[in-house]
């Protein structure tokens, strides 16, 4: 995309249901933040998303915000995965903002309102 923060927001007739981090990092790269604030999550659906797949949609900070609304996603809906030997290292929250960082540096930040 470009240089500073990047941003894609979903709009509310996005469904998010079925989609996962590597769908995503197959369709954008240096992004930074994906804003899903205005969709929601649906029964028993999780977003799926791990290091590799913020790698690959990332700059070389390899850093992803995701933004929630905490009414329609909760922190716990977006699942964490470690790929190609990866370790989570830390996954802690705190207020809401859920904050993961895996071993090979890779963080994701999860802020819910």
């Amino acid at each position: 995309m470009g240089a500073g923060d990047d941003t894609i927001s979903f709009t509310s007739d996005t469904n998010l249901d079925g989609i996962t981090g590597a769908d995503m990092a197959s369709l954008f790269s240096d992004v930074e933040e994906l804003d899903f604030t205005d969709t929601d999550l649906t029964g028993s659906n999780v977003f799926e998303i791990g290091n590799d797949d913020i790698d690959a949609m990332t700059d070389e900070d390899n850093v992803l915000s995701i933004s929630v609304d905490l009414s329609t996603i909760a922190l716990t809906d977006i699942s964490v995965l470690a790929q190609s030997g990866a370790t989570i290292d830390t996954d802690n929250t705190v207020g809401n903002t859920r904050t993961i960082d895996w071993d090979n540096g890779t963080q994701l930040i999860i802020n819910g309102s």
